[in-house]
């Protein structure tokens, strides 16, 4: 049965395999055995996914075919949550939006960017800003003093920080309402809120459903997703030929997927979620046009830098060169030199 609720969430999750910030989860996605066998024994990876996403491109793309190792998929629905799981061991790597790999350096989980994705597109169509009828707003500048709805420490809160900072708006302007992502649009509808970040398919039915509601016009602003691996994962030399050669698949799968979206949206869509075919279609070139890029000059780590200050201007994060601990020099080389593989 289509699930309307789990469609939404999926949504945020979805390009690139990672943009995604969305409400808890636990549980795994099942297992997927290729051979196992390295120099110091069996090696198994446990990568964090989201909403089966990643699994399902791996299936759908024969990915994992002929690698040497067991892949263990563990499932959850957003970063925050995933960054507790690397804190207590749990994962060898996981994939998240931006913001959420911001609050795990400030946490100090122990963990370092892999590979990043970045839209190819910007922002165009991947996130909206809504109003509800008579709220008054027209434009973000109108946004001060008003309830805005977001989901907390996601990459859906930095990018609210990153569009207001355009029009010299800060956290101390406006009173952040936290509900989850799957209520955004219906907090609007309830009156708890006078706006809110959306996505699709909700913003179009939200919009349909609702006269006088507006979508506000908004810059451009450049979204990321990233890859985290465990620091002590990466130190195990077996684990981390495994993570190298895990990328450069992810990489090749994401090729296979831009090069294939009937088949990516039978496959999760269609397949997994049971959305009709239209509405896959629909979603895909909202928030499908994402590419992995070389961490190395891929400017993620100053963007990082950048909503780091926004945060701390709003006393959500404390002030500090944390975000370097995210990057390392010969991590860059090794697994960028993977995803350039891997797209060749």
């Amino acid at each position: 049965m289509f699930s309307a609720r789990a469609l939404l969430t999926a949504t945020l999750v979805v390009g690139a395999l990672g943009v995604g910030a969305c409400s808890s989860g636990n549980g795994g996605g099942g297992a997927t055995q290729v051979a196992a066998a390295s120099a110091t024994g069996p090696v198994t990876l446990r990568i964090g996914d989201q909403n089966n996403a990643m699994k399902t491109l791996f299936d759908a793309s024969g990915a994992a075919t002929g690698a040497s190792y067991k892949i263990e998929w563990d499932g959850f629905t957003d970063g925050p949550h995933m960054n507790a799981a690397f804190s207590a061991n749990r994962i060898d790597a996981g994939y998240m939006g931006d913001t959420p790999a911001i609050f795990a350096a400030a946490a100090k989980a122990g963990v370092r960017v892999i590979a990043t994705a970045k839209a190819t597109q910007q922002t165009s169509g991947y996130y909206q800003f809504l109003t509800r009828p008579g709220s008054g707003i027209n434009s973000l500048a109108n946004l001060k003093g008003k309830r805005l709805a977001a989901t907390r420490s996601t990459a859906l809160e930095g990018y609210l920080l990153e569009v207001l900072h355009t029009v010299h708006l800060t956290a101390k302007d406006f009173t952040l309402v936290d509900v989850p992502l799957t209520t955004l649009t219906s907090t609007l509808v309830s009156g708890g809120a006078d706006a809110a970040i959306s996505y699709e398919p909700a913003t179009t039915a939200y919009l349909a459903k609702t006269p006088g509601a507006k979508q506000l016009a908004v810059p451009e602003i450049p979204i990321f997703s990233v890859e985290l691996a465990s620091q002590k994962s990466l130190a195990d030399r077996a684990k981390r030929v495994a993570l190298i050669d895990f990328v450069g698949r992810l990489a090749k799968a994401e090729s296979w997927r831009q090069a294939n979206p009937d088949k990516w949206i039978d496959a999760y869509y269609v397949g997994l979620l049971h959305a009709p075919a239209a509405v896959g279609q629909k979603i895909f070139q909202t928030v499908g046009r994402y590419h992995y890029v070389a961490v190395t000059g891929s400017g993620l780590e100053s963007h990082l830098e950048d909503q780091q200050k926004l945060f701390e201007a709003g006393g959500e994060l404390p002030s500090g060169a944390y975000i370097a601990t995210l990057f390392d020099e010969q991590d860059n080389r090794d697994f960028d030199a993977a995803i350039a593989g891997g797209k060749s």
